[in-house]
């Protein structure tokens, strides 16, 4: 017996995929941001920690995002 793919993954797809998508694009700029960390003549300590937060951040939202994906598909799955 074939089993039937259930409506509301059906509608829902785009959303996930959307999430997906999004996580990527904070991964990314938690990167950018973390990868240009640096300490030069012009640069302050308390904007240098701004920015790291920033990036732990994005990057923590990132993970969260990716998590609440992959409990969506398992849901659907089952």
């Amino acid at each position: 017996m074939v089993r039937m793919i259930p409506k509301i993954y059906k509608r829902s797809r785009w959303k996930i995929a959307f999430l997906w998508v999004l996580a990527s694009f904070f991964l990314l700029f938690g990167s950018m941001i973390a990868g240009q960390l640096q300490r030069s003549f012009g640069t302050n300590d308390i904007a240098l920690l701004i920015a790291f937060f920033l990036a732990l951040i994005f990057f923590l939202f990132a993970g969260l995002l990716w998590i609440a994906i992959s409990v969506a598909l398992r849901q659907y799955e089952e």
